[in-house]
């Protein structure tokens, strides 16, 4: 009783704060960015030494730059997405830009499946906008579950919003086999640190030997899905573009990580430089 009181209550706060226009967003917005980085100096020198590392050749005014700039894109994205609580999908999708989806049609009419890779890059949580709209497609999106169960049930319950279902990280392999005869797009943000390297392969990434699953070549190979990068880009403030493009099925996830990183060093501070990346390290022998 107590958690469900908890839920409702703080979804309706979050849905009313939704309603106000989103030029008022914005200027909470900037403040937020603000505090983020000169009060609370939120995950800074996590922020700092990922940027340090990424880009060594970069001077240091530059990489200021880039902090700041990360900063504030997290914050737009925070008010973005509590304002598309109370947007329709309709509605919503003017702020999306989507290119390629005729590769989907085309997939979709060869009878096979889709993973679709992106990482935490510009505003990851549009993705759902464009699948709604351009996906043939039964949409399913694999997530990794927060630890705390009150944010973990808000963040699921604004994106069921859309058509599709929500797949537990721990369950992708065994969903994804079960239903190889029905034809799905499942979505995966690929970027994650990887609780356990030994399930990994090693590929360099902005500099950094940088463990990925392997599971996605092994389970693309099994159920014959054809596996595709989402790349995003900024077009203006709270507007992005989507391009789907088509991995090499010899090792999708050796092209996605390439892919990836030209996506983040066409403009840094796009991508969630605040998460810890590079925990995992590669043993030797």
């Amino acid at each position: 009783m107590w958690k469900n009181f908890r839920f409702y209550f703080l979804y309706s706060l979050i849905y009313a704060f939704s309603l106000l226009p989103i030029r008022i967003l914005y200027l909470l917005s900037d403040l937020l960015a603000f505090v983020l980085e000169h009060l609370l100096r939120y995950r800074y020198h996590v922020i700092s030494a990922n940027l340090s590392r990424a880009f060594p050749e970069k001077p240091d005014d530059e990489l200021k730059t880039f902090r700041r700039r990360f900063y504030r894109h997290f914050s737009d994205l925070i008010f973005e997405n509590i304002k598309s609580i109370s947007q329709p999908p309709e509605k919503l999708a003017n702020r999306l830009q989507v290119e390629g989806e005729e590769l989907l049609a085309e997939i979709y009419a060869e009878g096979r499946s889709v993973i679709l890779l992106i990482g935490h890059y510009a505003n990851w949580e549009y993705i759902k906008i464009g699948l709604y709209k351009h996906s043939p497609f039964f949409n399913q999106a694999v997530y990794r579950p927060l630890k705390s169960a009150l944010f973990d049930r808000l963040l699921r319950t604004s994106r069921k919003r859309y058509k599709g279902r929500l797949i537990p990280q721990n369950e992708m392999g065994r969903s994804l086999l079960a239903e190889k005869k029905k034809q799905t797009l499942t979505l995966i943000l690929y970027d994650q640190s990887p609780s356990n390297p030994a399930q990994c392969n090693w590929y360099s990434f902005l500099g950094q030997e940088t463990a990925f699953y392997s599971i996605v070549n092994k389970l693309s190979a099994r159920t014959e899905s054809a596996v595709i990068f989402g790349r995003f880009s900024k077009v203006k403030r709270g507007h992005y573009r989507l391009r789907f493009e088509l991995l090499d099925e010899k090792d999708p996830i050796a092209d996605y990580v390439k892919k990836l990183e030209e996506e983040i060093r066409d403009d840094p501070p796009l991508w969630l430089w605040s998460h810890r990346r590079w925990k995992a390290k590669k043993k030797i022998g």
